[in-house]
């Protein structure tokens, strides 16, 4: 079992590095956004940058990576590192928005207005590449405790869609003139409103499939490599086991029958749960049995 304790006790440490590189660096993005002044791009300045679903995603991922720390912390101290299902769920919830604000930017954004103004400039470095990349690995590949429920992915749109529908009614129904918001992605210039809505939920359903089907691939990959070096360490304990049950037996023979204690192997076979049938394992102690003998 030691080999399972250094594995688990490695993913803590690198789950708690990756959570808190997240909190950190999602918190000095948001704030470099807030101080940041208007441009000749976007009038958008301070508190009305909650308006960008960017902002609003890695505010939320940073919640769910805190969620995590407590009991990375724990399972550092205790070496037994476990996050709780509902951990498990809410942080799917945070990587399917920070999902959808990363591919967007890499697919839609980027081609437009540059890679390296989309990814390397400025706060936009911390919200729109390694927030989003390192929320991906400790989802997808770190935290795999538990696997994802079919009836998640449709909890996992909810910000998505009311954050679509918010928008929509502030540009579609109130307009920039009345009030409303800046139709900062160019959307109804391009699309009606019923097409937006429509399309916010394709790609938010898409995204948490594909998200649910990596981590649940992955979630069932280690349980199975875990669980099968379980059985194998098991089953080296149990001819162990009835290699020295032999041995005793052995000690105490007299000249005679020599008589299987079935019963007592059958016991051990339950309690070790094991792939060896009885008959297996009473030509094993029998082997054992008369090899000792010689």
């Amino acid at each position: 079992m030691k080999v399972i304790s250094t594995v688990n006790r490695t993913r803590c440490t690198i789950a708690f590095i990756v959570s808190v590189t997240i909190v950190l660096a999602s918190f000095f993005g948001v704030l470099i956004t807030m101080l940041l002044p208007g441009t000749s791009a976007s009038s958008i300045i301070g508190m009305n940058n909650f308006r960008y679903f960017t902002i609003l995603a890695n505010l939320f991922m940073n919640v769910c990576a805190i969620l995590c720390v407590p009991y990375e912390i724990e399972g550092l101290r205790k070496q037994n590192y476990h996050l709780p299902r509902w951990i498990v769920d809410f942080l799917y919830f945070g990587v399917v928005n920070m999902a959808i604000t990363f591919f967007g930017c890499l697919l839609v954004i980027a081609p437009v207005n540059g890679f390296k103004e989309t990814f390397f400039t400025s706060n936009l470095l911390y919200l729109h590449l390694i927030c989003p990349i390192l929320s991906l690995l400790l989802f997808l590949f770190i935290n795999i405790d538990h696997k994802i429920k079919l009836n998640r992915i449709f909890i996992s749109i909810i910000p998505i869609t009311i954050y679509a529908i918010v928008y929509c009614v502030n540009v579609f129904v109130i307009g920039e003139e009345n009030g409303g918001w800046v139709d900062h992605y160019h959307v109804k210039e391009n699309y009606p409103l019923w097409q937006v809505i429509l399309i916010t939920m394709i790609i938010g359903i898409m995204t948490a499939s594909i998200l649910m089907f990596i981590h649940n691939k992955h979630h069932l990959g280690i349980k199975k490599i875990k669980n099968d070096y379980i059985r194998s360490k098991d089953e080296l304990d149990i001819i162990e086991e009835i290699k020295k049950l032999a041995n005793e037996d052995r000690n105490k023979y007299s000249e005679g029958d020599i008589v299987i204690p079935t019963h007592i192997i059958d016991a051990i076979r339950k309690e070790r749960d094991s792939k060896y049938t009885s008959e297996e394992l009473y030509g094993l102690y029998l082997d054992y049995f008369l090899e000792s003998n010689h």
